[in-house]
């Protein structure tokens, strides 16, 4: 999801059921808020980690994932990118659970 300034963002983060934007391509002055669900066997939640990817896969620096304040198992990472240079990025979350391991990326781009 985007939001152009700080009034659109918290009514976005207050609405877990605001339509996503089909877009990949973003303004570096946009906030960005990736919403996704997890899953485990049973009452378990899995570990999780994300992080962001410059274009080679290389780690920028790694980003919160925030659970939803109902409890259930969705989850959000939020990002303000007003201080990467524009190109093309990647968020990459990571969960894992006992031995095993999945992964999801999702690429996007940064304009100025």
């Amino acid at each position: 999801m985007r939001a152009r300034n700080a009034l659109e963002f918290n009514a976005l983060v207050a609405d877990w059921n605001a339509p996503p934007t089909v877009s990949r391509s973003f303004r570096r002055t946009d906030r960005l808020l990736l919403r996704f669900d997890v899953y485990a066997p049973g009452d378990a939640a899995p570990d999780l980690e994300a992080n962001l990817l410059n274009r080679g896969g290389d780690a920028v620096f790694p980003l919160d994932v925030r659970a939803a304040e109902d409890g259930g198992a969705s989850r959000q990472v939020e990002l303000a990118p007003a201080f990467l240079p524009p190109g093309e990025y990647i968020i990459e979350i990571q969960a894992s659970f006992g031995d095993g391991e999945a992964s999801e990326m999702v690429a996007f781009r940064l304009g100025s």
